[in-house]
C-alpha cells in the first residue's frame, strides 16, 4: 500500500543559522555541520536541484543516525543542518523548532509504503492502513 508521497526538506535550527548566517546557495553548505542519515549503512549524499543546476554539498557529518527522530532532535539542538522527509520535518517547521533552508531547491522525493506478506490482509489491518493513509495525506502542518 502506498501511504503517502514525500519530498526531502533541508532545515536548520534558528540557533544554528545565527552561527552560520543565512544560506543562499547550496555551495555555502560545504564544510558546514550536518545531521546525516545512515539508514543504508553509508551516509546518504545530499543532492539539491534548482532547474538545471545541481549541487551535492559536502557537509561535515557531526551527527549520524539511521533514525529520523534522532536526526530531528540533533538538528533542533543546533548540531547541524538536516535533510529529511517532509513528514518528519514539517511539524517542526510549523512549530518553529526548525526553519527551512533553500526552499527554492528540491531534493529527493519518493513514496512511503506499507508492505504486507500477502495482498489478503485482515480487515483490522486494512482499516489501520486506510487510517494511516488518510492521516499522512492530511497532516495538520501542511
Amino acid at each position: 500500500w502506498r501511504l503517502v508521497g514525500y519530498h526531502d526538506v533541508l532545515a536548520a535550527s534558528p540557533k544554528l543559522l545565527e552561527r552560520t548566517g543565512p544560506i543562499t546557495h547550496p555551495s555555502q553548505l560545504d564544510r558546514q555541520p550536518g545531521c546525516i542519515y545512515t539508514g543504508y549503512g553509508q551516509p546518504t549524499p545530499w543532492r539539491l536541484t534548482r532547474g538545471d543546476e545541481v549541487h551535492e554539498p559536502a557537509v561535515e557529518a557531526v551527527f549520524r543516525s539511521d533514525a529520523g527522530e534522532a536526526l530531528m532532535a540533533a538538528a533542533i539542538r543546533g548540531f547541524g543542518f538536516v535533510l529529511q522527509p517532509d513528514f518528519l520535518v514539517g511539524p517542526l517547521l510549523a512549530e518553529g523548532s526548525l526553519v527551512p533552508v533553500l526552499p527554492e531547491w528540491t531534493s529527493r522525493a519518493g513514496n512511503l509504503w506499507a508492505v504486507t506478506p500477502t495482498k489478503l490482509v485482515p480487515a483490522t489491518v486494512r482499516a489501520f492502513l486506510d487510517a494511516m493513509q488518510r492521516d499522512l495525506a492530511n497532516p495538520g502542518w501542511r
